[in-house]
């Protein structure tokens, strides 16, 4: 037999402008107030279909609508984070406000998460409730929290889209100048032993030089993907995959 259960926990963050927050939805081997302990690894089938198939409610109440979706997970085998973002409906945006005020103030927000599990998944053992395999649906903005463990532990402002991009140009112009410098110390090494620069060489520098050009031309689209985000007319899961494009570059080069 399949049951719903409910895992709570709280929120907390730093006090700067946002449109996303990280909720530490679970903490795994932490026991709750209820006596639910989850162990790592139980909701690692579903997560994915979380992300594509699951919503952000408010009270776990699944008859009126979400207040927002769930971006991205990160499950780190001793604590899950769930990356959030609220919708831009009248009641979302009213519940997004009371978070915010209360969050300003250093005040506690409620978090829980919903999941089913099998008879069969679960343990008891000295009055709790072990959770060994799961499938999590859905989080909630509740009044209340009981793992001790579990919250918000930070809001994305805007300004980190302007730090990345700004992170990126250091480590491209990194790169890029050390392909310089290996372009140039080979030409004068061949100039030093009075040698012509052979085929394979003058191949390489050219493969060298065509993967700084793909490094700018890269560049150029993870600033252009941040600004757009920033002036909210960008799409953050393309900046997101401007950005590993951009590493990926780096690395190459880095490593060759």
């Amino acid at each position: 037999m399949s049951k719903r259960l409910t895992l709570q926990a709280r929120i907390e963050a730093a006090p700067q402008q946002s449109g996303r927050y990280v909720l530490r939805a679970t903490a795994y081997n932490v026991p709750a107030a209820s006596g639910i302990v989850v162990l790592p690894g139980a909701f690692a089938e579903s997560l994915p279909q979380l992300v594509t198939r699951g919503y952000m409610l408010y009270q776990h109440q699944q008859s009126m609508l979400p207040i927002g979706h769930i971006i991205e997970y990160q499950d780190t085998g001793e604590e899950l984070l769930l990356t959030v973002e609220f919708y831009d409906h009248d009641f979302a945006q009213q519940v997004k406000g009371i978070v915010d005020a209360r969050l300003d103030s250093g005040r506690y927000v409620g978090v829980s998460i919903g999941y089913y599990v099998q008879d069969g998944d679960l343990d008891y053992v000295d009055g709790q409730t072990i959770v060994r395999r799961g499938e999590i649906v859905e989080c909630s903005i509740v009044l209340w929290g009981d793992n001790p463990e579990a919250e918000v532990v930070t809001r994305q402002s805007m300004r980190d889209e302007i730090t990345t991009v700004e992170e990126m140009i250091s480590m491209a112009a990194y790169a890029v100048h050390a392909l310089a410098r290996r372009v140039e110390a080979v030409r004068k090494l061949r100039a030093a032993e009075q040698r012509t620069i052979s085929q394979a060489t003058k191949e390489s520098m050219q493969r060298l030089s065509h993967r700084a050009a793909q490094i700018a031309q890269a560049l150029q689209q993870v600033a252009a993907q941040a600004y757009a985000v920033v002036g909210e007319q960008g799409d953050r899961e393309e900046l997101q995959r401007a950005r590993k494009q951009l590493v990926s570059l780096i690395q190459e080069i880095c490593h060759d």
